[in-house]
């Protein structure tokens, strides 16, 4: 969401609403979750909301941040990476809106051929 709401919707990540996301989770009846995130609040509100039910290739606590920087995405290559074929081979995903990340993703889920 770092691109969608701070470049596109010009707002920040405390105003967004997470109740689609929410509600996915919700009707899904999965014990587990894989979060792909580029942004530590999002991550934070996810872990805070669904506990150990939420899974994710790194911590984006603010331990973490001086290790990627502070441009607002805070993930490395290889964690962007583990997010796409977690995304691609999940049983279900729910993408970001306007996202080119979750685009793909689709994009692959669909000519899934393997």
């Amino acid at each position: 969401m770092t691109d969608f709401v701070e470049k596109i919707m010009k707002t920040t990540a405390d105003k967004v609403s997470y109740e689609p996301f929410f509600n996915f989770i919700d009707k899904s009846n999965c014990n587990d979750v894989y979060l792909a995130t580029d942004n530590k609040n999002t991550q934070q509100v996810f872990i805070e909301k669904y506990g150990s039910r939420i899974f994710f290739c790194e911590d984006l606590s603010e331990s973490t941040l001086t290790k990627f920087g502070s441009d607002g995405r805070f993930t490395s290559a290889d964690a962007i990476y583990m997010d796409l074929f977690m995304c691609r081979d999940a049983d279900k995903f729910m993408g970001t809106y306007k996202s080119t990340f979750s685009d793909f993703i689709k994009i692959l889920r669909f000519n899934k051929k393997y």
